[in-house]
């Protein structure tokens, strides 16, 4: 077993993106197109002609680089068409910790790891499994879930697909009050860019929730792979959270894809815009999180954890 770091100026990306076609726990997180429109940079390690691979997103703050947790790449580790040994894990994460002092490594819920190996914290995720009837699928929500979604059908909404990136950036940028933050700074630049690969590798697909005046109050951006698909973007305005039109769009995603061998990916994005808690609410990260758990498991999702382990915590102040 041969494992290299590799820069990321000397990497085979027509490889790197085999290696994650063929992956028993591929995860559309670890395309190269995927990493290079969310990073600023990123390496990797590689054991012999790209049999195994793992993403490492460096960033630097003073001269010191470190490896982190991207925020809207959470789910990484490492990808190989078989399952990969404890070992293997353990030999991966111990030539990070060796090459870089402060290092944070999330991995995805399909590697069995020996969590007593190294420090790590666990994050939460939701699945949902499309392949059976909507009826049945629907069957599974909470009274409250049917309640929303049939006010919201009264309400006269109606879903377009085909929104532009700039129409949903500008969308989600104007609700983000009373904060508001410029349209080209680093966030919406990377989402923009992200939002416009996906749609050309047909990875992407928008969703937007109109009143019956023709105004958009809500939508919703998935990016998809042969087996999966993920709620990467949700926001609606005031209006729309008054009127369930979040639980209206979510309820449509599932309908036009139940009955297929695929899952609906839940993410809880700090970025997502679901809830009307104002920004100056304590522990508004805390609270808005827990309020996208209780959303995505009323319409049926399972909860699971995936682990990133660190040997130190990142200062703060090394993120900003």
């Amino acid at each position: 077993m041969s494992i290299e770091y590799v820069p990321y100026q000397e990497l085979n990306f027509s490889k790197w993106d085999r290696c994650i076609d063929t992956a028993y726990n591929r995860e559309i997180y670890a395309y190269s197109w995927f990493l290079n429109s969310v990073t600023n940079h990123w390496d990797a390690l590689i054991e012999n002609d790209y049999e195994k691979v793992m993403p490492l997103p460096v960033s630097s703050f003073m001269g010191k680089s470190f490896i982190y947790q991207p925020m809207m790449a959470p789910e990484l580790g490492i990808f190989s068409s078989e399952p990969v040994h404890k070992n293997t894990i353990n030999k991966f994460i111990s030539l990070v910790f060796e090459k870089y002092k402060y290092a944070e490594l999330p991995f995805n819920k399909f590697l069995e790891t020996n969590l007593s190996f190294a420090k790590h914290k666990l994050k939460q995720s939701f699945d949902l499994d499309l392949i059976s009837p909507y009826q049945k699928t629907f069957a599974n929500f909470t009274n409250e879930v049917k309640r929303k979604i049939r006010f919201a059908e009264d309400s006269g909404f109606f879903i377009s697909k085909g929104l532009v990136p700039n129409q949903m950036l500008r969308f989600h940028r104007d609700i983000k009050i009373p904060f508001p933050k410029k349209f080209n700074n680093p966030f919406y630049s990377k989402l923009r860019r992200l939002i416009s690969l996906s749609i050309q590798n047909s990875a992407g697909e928008s969703f937007g929730v109109y009143t019956h005046e023709n105004n958009l109050c809500s939508f919703g951006f998935i990016i998809k792979t042969n087996d999966r698909i993920v709620l990467y973007l949700v926001a609606s305005d005031n209006f729309g959270l008054k009127k369930n039109s979040t639980w209206f769009l979510i309820d449509h995603i599932i309908r036009v894809y139940s009955e297929r061998n695929i899952t609906l990916r839940f993410e809880p994005f700090k970025f997502h815009h679901i809830n009307n808690y104002p920004k100056i609410t304590l522990n508004y990260k805390k609270k808005s999180l827990k309020y996208q758990y209780n959303i995505f498991t009323s319409f049926g999702a399972k909860k699971y954890h995936y682990p990133v382990f660190y040997n130190k915590h990142i200062p703060w102040y090394f993120k900003q």
